[in-house]
């Protein structure tokens, strides 16, 4: 006997491939169908055609997922709880999408009814969404699972990112921003596309190990990153004219958090060399894509100076402090490879190399200082210096003597004379800045 095109299998609980597209495209197309005939025969009916319009969009959007989730999982045998999450992703989609269309044919003179019929129904999905697929079923903290696919061609685009592509659409349509149950769809919007990022990278990293497996020292460093771009989407100045403008007064708060927490991972937990793990790093790729995440938190940290407060300072001390970091781990990788927890060899040219290095880095920051009239990265700058000369005179020169003690010395007070004439020269610059200031009122 044949079976139906469209019977669901009950062994894997999956639907013929033939058979989504078969559903999903005349769907599709009667919706927009409709949507052109109300829109064209009664124009009182604007909202009508637009809510049919966007109905036919996310039936074609869920019907492409399921398409896509039917090929990645094509030889995969799915266990109870990837389905699971996947019939509750389902749940929460259409709930939302219920919503987001209340919220396009709502109009200004709705009853008490229609008005909390929208906020019941999209603030149930909301609910459903974080606590079904951000707590109880998450693949890595929860009960759930993910079926095979790609790191970013999965089951987490239809459990995290359309939640919150539907709750920013439906914040959106609503006619008053400052209102609260506006905000608070706008927080869980952020929040469903922050669990994506986090769960998207402990999956790249890990997975189908992602609920077992300890964070590493690249991963924890990737978190940090996610953390400080997060910090910065709340520093945008566009954000103040936004219907979000509200969460730029979140944006010091969520800053100084992801400041401290890249301090810490950056700075000790996440090290190869003198981090907290002690586990051997797997290969020299391993290294290179940790120093690489190294570059990339420096590079955050310093897109999260907008002026020059506190919290501006700070961001530019925690950037120049990675780098600092990273430069230091280059030169360790270039000696030990990927086994950089060994013994430092005092009074030979690793140590030396050190102390070239950091004079570089100093002299280099000093002059970046310069051109861009910074005081902060002037000392910066003048900290790495002296901290550099410093090593040299009570570490490096401990195991000299003779000629190459002297030569020693003889570098060292080059490295005072070259700091000392860049910071003359800032120091000038910066008077002659303030010389010509306007705000300065001339001498009677």
């Amino acid at each position: 006997m044949l079976r139906p095109a469209f019977v669901l299998d009950a062994t894997t609980g999956k639907l013929p491939l033939l058979s989504l597209v078969l559903v999903t495209a005349p769907a599709a197309v009667a919706l927009v169908a409709a949507a052109r005939i109300v829109g064209a025969r009664r124009r009182d009916h604007r909202t009508e055609a637009q809510a049919l319009s966007t109905a036919a969009l996310l039936t074609l959007l869920t019907g492409l997922f399921l398409i896509l989730h039917a090929v990645l999982a094509r030889n995969v045998t799915l266990a109870d709880s990837a389905n699971a999450l996947l019939e509750a992703s389902l749940r929460t989609a259409l709930v939302l999408s219920a919503g987001l269309l209340l919220a396009l044919r709502g109009r200004p003179d709705d009853g008490a009814i229609a008005r909390w019929r929208l906020l019941v129904v999209v603030t149930a999905g909301a609910a459903h969404g974080l606590v079904s697929g951000g707590l109880w079923l998450h693949p890595w903290w929860g009960s759930g699972s993910l079926a095979g696919g790609l790191p970013l061609l999965n089951d987490l685009l239809l459990t995290f990112l359309a939640p919150a592509v539907l709750l920013a659409a439906t914040a959106r349509a609503r006619p008053d921003p400052a209102d609260r149950w506006t905000r608070g769809w706008i927080a869980a919007a952020a929040l469903f596309a922050l669990l994506w990022a986090v769960t998207a990278t402990r999956q790249a990293f890990h997975g189908a190990t992602m609920h077992l497996d300890p964070i590493g020292r690249a991963e924890a460093c990737a978190y940090v990153v996610i953390g400080l771009l997060t910090a910065r989407a709340f520093r945008i100045d566009a954000l103040r004219t936004s219907r979000a403008a509200w969460l730029h007064a979140a944006a010091p708060a969520i800053g100084w958090t992801a400041l401290v927490a890249a301090l810490a991972v950056f700075g000790w937990l996440a090290s190869p060399w003198w981090g907290v793990s002690h586990a051997p790093i797997v290969s020299a790729g391993h290294v290179v894509l940790i120093l690489a995440l190294y570059a990339a938190g420096s590079g955050a940290a310093l897109s999260l100076r907008r002026g020059a407060g506190a919290f501006d300072r700070a961001a530019l001390c925690l950037s120049v402090g990675i780098l600092f970091a990273l430069v230091t781990l280059v030169v360790r990788f270039a000696f030990h490879g990927a086994d950089m927890r060994q013994g430092l060899d005092r009074g030979g040219l690793e140590t030396w190399t050190f102390s070239a290095v950091w004079t570089v880095f100093g002299l280099a920051v000093l002059f970046r200082a310069s051109s861009r009239k910074d005081v902060s990265l002037r000392w910066l700058g003048l900290i790495v210096l002296l901290a550099t000369a410093g090593k040299v005179l009570l570490f490096d020169m401990a195991t000299l003597d003779g000629v190459v003690r002297a030569a020693s010395f003889l570098a060292v007070g080059a490295l005072f004379i070259a700091g000392a004439l860049v910071a003359r020269r800032l120091n000038a610059g910066h008077k002659g800045v303030a010389d010509e200031s306007p705000d300065r009122s001339p001498a009677p």
